[in-house]
């Protein structure tokens, strides 16, 4: 399973209005700060934030794979150390039900029943 990305449409939006505001103006002022430079700074701030964070998740991702193989790899271990158990001692012993076994004598049989036509 993987994170999905983040890509945000604000972002998209603001790339393309700097683009058409410095056709406009290249130096683009309306005072108090509110300037092309300004905005250019934000919208790179925003960049960056997002690639930092879609690169978290990134190596989020790597991390669960990691996890996922190593837990089958567990599985494959918990059943080789029950199945040695049952080996030694059987599986109706006292210590394959210690070990996490189920005895085979406390085992549910199921029946079928035959279907009346």
């Amino acid at each position: 399973m993987s994170y999905k990305k983040k890509n945000s449409p604000v972002l998209e939006k603001a790339k393309k209005r700097t683009l058409s505001i410095k056709s406009i103006s290249p130096t683009f002022e309306v005072g108090k700060g509110v300037n092309i430079v300004n905005y250019d700074l934000c919208i790179k701030d925003t960049e960056t934030a997002q690639n930092e964070y879609n690169e978290q998740l990134r190596l989020a991702d790597e991390k669960a794979n990691i996890l996922e193989a190593l837990e089958t790899e567990l599985k494959k271990w918990n059943k080789r150390m029950l199945d040695g158990v049952a080996s030694l001692y059987g599986d109706d012993s006292n210590e394959y039900e210690k070990a996490g076994g189920k005895r085979f004598s406390d085992r549910k049989r199921v029946h079928k029943k035959e279907k009346v036509a």
